[in-house]
């Protein structure tokens, strides 16, 4: 039974690469170990002529690369492994992953160019939730990741506020003016957004229920009237 704080790898079946592959960065950013598998480790031949603390250091890197590597192979399906089983380092093993699912340099340059137009591209939905919005935005934000673009936080913000739909225009106006945009954080702007949903959702609530009520009561008049008439 795994300790409940202990972090578990993603199995990868071959299918959802970008999801795989973003969430095994942050398990690597959490075990210390995303410097040997983006950088690499290489075996020293001359081990000899290494100082006391220069094998320390060697130690160390062998024993992370052995971790990372290992970590790699655990989270792969059986039918996958036979892809990575010859490869010696955690770098080497992570690459020809990607190569594999992202494709080559050239088609990951297509890909985040497609993704890049999407993102700009990308509106909220007059019938949408904010939620559902965010989540979308988030996820094309994370795919260009895995492909080495970054999507600065303040562009993330920027980008979110003026794509909102019309009847959040006050609303964004109201944050451009009165929040410092480069110190704001996406998960402080979307739960700013919702609270905000959350209040126009009971606004239009109670006002759909003030006009029912009203309605009732036009009708019920109505009744009474026609009743009298007739008597």
């Amino acid at each position: 039974m795994p300790n409940s704080n202990e972090m578990l790898v993603v199995e990868f079946d071959g299918n959802d690469y970008d999801y795989w592959c973003i969430k095994m960065l942050t398990f690597f950013i959490g075990k210390d170990l995303l410097e040997i598998v983006e950088s690499g480790y290489e075996e020293r031949a001359d081990w000899n002529a290494l100082t006391a603390n220069e094998r320390t250091t060697r130690k160390e890197g062998r024993k992370k690369n052995v971790e990372a590597l290992f970590h790699i192979q655990i989270a792969l399906d059986k039918s996958l492994f036979p892809r990575i089983s010859g490869a010696k380092t955690a770098k080497v093993t992570w690459e020809t992953l990607q190569e594999a699912y992202q494709g080559t340099d050239q088609v990951k340059v297509v890909k985040l160019q497609t993704l890049k137009r999407e993102f700009e591209n990308l509106k909220m939905q007059e019938a949408g939730s904010m939620s559902d919005y965010c989540v979308r935005v988030k996820d094309v934000v994370n795919k260009m990741a895995t492909l080495g673009e970054a999507v600065s936080n303040e562009v993330l913000i920027k980008k979110v506020l003026r794509s909102l739909t019309h009847r959040w225009n006050h609303v964004a106006i109201i944050m451009e003016e009165s929040k410092d945009l480069t110190k704001l954080q996406f998960d402080e702007l979307v739960g700013s957004l919702m609270s905000h949903e959350e209040r126009l959702k009971e606004t239009f609530e109670a006002v759909e229920k003030a006009f029912s009520s009203k309605l009732q009561i036009t009708k019920n008049e109505d009744a009474c009237s026609s009743s009298t008439k007739t008597h």
